[in-house]
């Protein structure tokens, strides 16, 4: 099933020519955006 998907996420961005290389630079950009982020441990909401 994930193949099926994957198949058709690549065909799909192939046809509108909407691929591009993640590069250095958007990783940097990505890892300031959630700088200082810190996440709710869900195991200690569930229970």
């Amino acid at each position: 099933m994930m193949r099926l998907f994957l198949d058709f996420a690549m065909t799909e961005a192939l046809k509108k020519n909407t691929l591009q290389p993640y590069t250095n630079e958007m990783s940097d950009a990505a890892r300031k955006l959630i700088e200082g982020v810190e996440l709710e441990n869900e195991s200690l909401e569930n229970g």
